[in-house]
């Protein structure tokens, strides 16, 4: 009866033990947070309605800046570098106070940008409050 005791508890105890641990080898409250993947222009062209008002991250080839009459800097933006007289169907908007953060970015360079998808006009999306990755 004894030893029928200590093998009952023997294999309650493995039992306990083996439904307790993590399949995962580390820590199960641990939360991973999912990779961004990056849009391209004609990425966000096509998914323009779906994406207005978010924040997104964008991979492209910068066509090269230019300044307003208000004081922001555009850069423009495309999926290959500029050949010929192409409009730019995305446009990051710098404020002022970064235009230098803007015009260090060379043409046909390949630049990362986290920003704020804005309003679509003249054929072009702005975007706004861009950040350099």
């Amino acid at each position: 009866m004894k030893s029928t005791t200590l093998l009952f508890s023997l294999f309650l105890c493995l039992t306990l033990f083996a439904c307790g641990s993590s399949t995962d080898g580390g820590d199960a409250n641990t939360t991973t947070t999912p990779k961004v993947e990056a849009l391209s222009c004609s990425d966000l062209t096509s998914q323009y309605e779906e994406k207005e008002g978010k924040e997104i991250t964008i991979k492209a080839i910068s066509w090269g800046t230019s300044n307003t009459a208000t004081g922001d800097i555009y850069l423009n933006l495309g999926d290959e570098p500029l050949t010929g007289m192409k409009q730019a169907k995305v446009v990051a908007v710098f404020p002022a106070d970064k235009e230098e953060e803007a015009k260090s970015i060379a043409k046909d360079t390949e630049v990362t940008l986290t920003a704020t998808v804005g309003e679509s006009k003249y054929g072009a999306i702005y975007l706004t409050n861009p950040i350099v990755k």
